[in-house]
């Protein structure tokens, strides 16, 4: 039946036709595929799919999926060889104001979250590859030919011995050891340590470069990373499968959309819908977001220190939303990590003593996320220029953050943010290595490979954070019917 289907043709006007009219259709190294009915069963989500609807999306299929999805399972979904007609053959408008009003071209296809948003997010050409995207697709298959996709489970091991260790000490300072405010210190500062370490193990597993299978990937994560972490597996891979699809995307970016805390582009202080909340930001009528936003670059690192807050609700969000394939599972996980959190503090007899370990084991992971915002926060997040490669995207919205090889265990793979992006199912040990290939790909093309110090991407962050904010407190805003200078309130 595939070889038959494979003879068929779909010509470029067509392929629009039915992406307008509420289909779901893709293209694949010059193929269309429909996914309409696949879209719920989509292990990364169906607004994943939804992004890539009516777009080329050979690139970004290569870098998600082993070689066994793209030659098993999606030629069952072929509809044939797309034909250029005469239509333009790009993605979608270049212009911003013509790309943020979404075209309805029928009534019986309601506009989806990701229409309805609207932002020009394109993954290049539809029925031709540019050299940046051959050339890509050569680096993907010689660095898998060199091995670099394989695991090396002996650096798991290590992972393994060291988070034993901290769960040792945590159980010694936190129920046998004498009960004094060192032992809590101790047990909050490892607590939040191993948290750390296990974060970025979890990003492995998540991105399925552990295992390299789906579900025993899945498995190992929700089996001891939902237990011991406390945030799903699950959620944490529908939120970021969609961030590196559409990374720094102010409409569709998860990953970059934190108000009312966080204004990450001037483009949130305007009416905003995101396609992944569902939820429109009204800013310029929303005071308190004013507030925040004109500050925010003061706030930035205390708020932080309760971002773990934040994933969990996330997390229980997730839980109790009608996408969740494996509730009742992940649901059980997640009751064992308050299980065991509220077994521990259970032991320390002391109101301050809990409080100490658990302001003190959350703040502390606000290390954790600032290595996460880092590479993402200072980059670009305008609308990509016209039939933009999946590659250049990447380098043009990722920050590598510059540090010495034995420093590696400290930033857990996320300094090699270009590296990740381009080749997600790579285990993080090994992008140090990768990282020649991907400078020379980025020479050859004349695109640039973003790198900065650790401090000094603290530095870009800030300057950001407060050129926005600069935006906001120079603003004339009406609060309770009086018209005010926002800065001044502040003063």
């Amino acid at each position: 039946m595939v070889a038959k289907d494979a003879a068929k043709v779909i010509t470029l006007s067509e392929f629009k036709r039915r992406n307008a009219t509420g289909e779901c259709l893709i293209v694949f190294d010059g193929s269309a595929y429909n996914l309409t009915s696949f879209r719920k069963k989509h292990p990364g989500g169906p607004l994943v799919i939804e992004h890539l609807k009516g777009k080329n999306a050979t690139d970004v299929m290569i870098a998600y999926h082993p070689d066994d999805v793209i030659q098993k399972r999606l030629p069952y979904f072929l509809v044939g060889k797309v034909v250029d007609d005469g239509v333009d053959s790009g993605i979608e408008s270049s212009d911003p104001d013509e790309a943020a009003v979404p075209q309805q071209t029928t009534p019986n296809a309601p506009l989806s979250s990701v229409e309805k948003a609207g932002g020009a997010v394109g993954y290049g050409a539809l029925v031709s590859n540019s050299e940046v995207s051959k050339d890509y697709r050569r680096l993907h298959q010689q660095l898998k030919d060199l091995g670099f996709f394989e695991t090396d489970y002996s650096n798991y091991m290590r992972e393994v011995i060291k988070y034993l260790i901290c769960l040792t000490i945590i159980v010694y300072t936190g129920i046998f050891a004498p009960r004094h405010i060192l032992s809590y210190v101790v047990c909050a500062a490892t607590t939040a340590f191993m948290w750390q370490q296990m974060a970025f193990v979890g990003h492995d597993i998540g991105h399925n470069a552990v295992f390299h299978n789906a579900k025993l990937d899945y498995a190992v994560g929700t089996a001891f990373g939902n237990p011991l972490l406390g945030i799903s597996i699950g959620w944490w891979k529908s939120n970021h499968n969609i961030h590196h699809v559409v990374t720094n995307s102010p409409e569709h970016d998860p990953d970059i959309q934190h108000l009312p805390f966080f204004a990450v582009s001037s483009r949130f202080l305007t009416k905003l819908y995101s396609s992944y909340y569902g939820v429109t930001w009204d800013f310029p009528n929303d005071h308190f977001a004013k507030l925040l936003v004109s500050m925010q670059h003061n706030l930035y690192y205390p708020i932080l220190c309760f971002a773990r807050f934040f994933l969990y609700l996330q997390s229980v969000k997730y839980l109790l939303s009608p996408w969740c394939p494996y509730r009742l599972w992940e649901v059980g996980t997640m009751i064992c990590f308050a299980s065991w959190q509220i077994f521990l503090v259970s032991h320390f007899h002391s109101w301050t003593g809990i409080a100490i370990y658990v302001f003190m084991s959350h703040a502390l992971t606000m290390i954790l996320h600032l290595q996460i915002t880092l590479s993402h926060f200072s980059m670009p997040t305008q609308d990509p220029p016209e039939n933009e490669d999946w590659a250049t995207k990447a380098l043009r919205t990722s920050l590598d953050v510059e540090c010495p090889e034995w420093l590696d265990w400290f930033h857990g793979g996320l300094q090699f943010q270009v590296e990740h992006h381009l080749f997600p199912r790579i285990a993080r040990h090994k992008l140090r290595q990768v990282r020649p290939y991907v400078a020379d790909f980025a020479a050859r093309h004349g695109l640039s490979l973003n790198s900065q110090s650790f401090y000094y991407g603290n530095v870009l962050l800030y300057r950001n954070f407060k050129e926005i904010a600069d935006q906001v407190g120079f603003a004339w805003g009406r609060i309770g019917g009086e018209k005010v200078n926002v800065a001044k309130k502040l003063q």
